[in-house]
């Protein structure tokens, strides 16, 4: 039993991601980027990786680009379609203020 660390007790630290995995910050480009070209369903998988500030960003970025929009267009429909995908993703427990 001598090779068995002690129990630790109280509130583990974590260690910071390695920088060379840059996982929401990558998929936050790749959404944002796209959407210049052409509005896409954004999976709530996307969405779960990325920050609030990220989120936020995104939210802010279809919601200026709604006017140009053909109205009744299917850009228009997947773009509402994000925001409410957006705005879901934003009422995660871990966003909420204690």
């Amino acid at each position: 039993m001598h090779g068995i660390p002690p129990l630790r007790f109280g509130r583990k630290r974590c260690s910071p991601l390695p920088k060379a995995q840059s996982g929401p910050k990558k998929a936050a480009a790749v959404a944002a980027g796209t959407m210049e070209e052409k509005m896409r369903v954004i999976s709530q998988s996307e969405l779960l990786r990325l920050s609030r500030l990220e989120l936020t960003t995104l939210l802010r970025k279809i919601v200026s680009e709604l006017p140009a929009l053909p109205e009744g267009s299917n850009e228009l429909r997947i773009a509402h379609y994000n925001l409410y995908n957006i705005r879901l993703a934003l009422t995660r427990p871990e966003f909420r203020p204690r």
